[in-house]
């Protein structure tokens, strides 16, 4: 737990983080269809889910089309 905190905090990660132990019987990983590590799953306000596993580039466009940022 203490790595994960200090490696959140040195890369300034400002969004939620969520782990849960044990990983692969946990609620929230069944609730959201999580079958490997890591699983990036962006969850709009209502708690739909607007996608999952993007990285790099595309995760910066979802992002940025979702808040208007050209």
């Amino acid at each position: 737990k203490e790595a994960c905190l200090n490696a959140i905090h040195k890369d300034n990660i400002e969004w939620s983080q969520v782990s849960e132990l044990p990983a692969w019987t946990s609620s929230t990983g069944k609730h959201y269809g999580i079958r490997s590590i890591p699983a990036h799953v962006l969850i709009a306000p209502e708690g739909t889910i607007i996608a999952r596993n993007l990285r790099g580039a595309d995760f910066r466009k979802k992002v940025s089309s979702l808040l208007n940022i050209q």
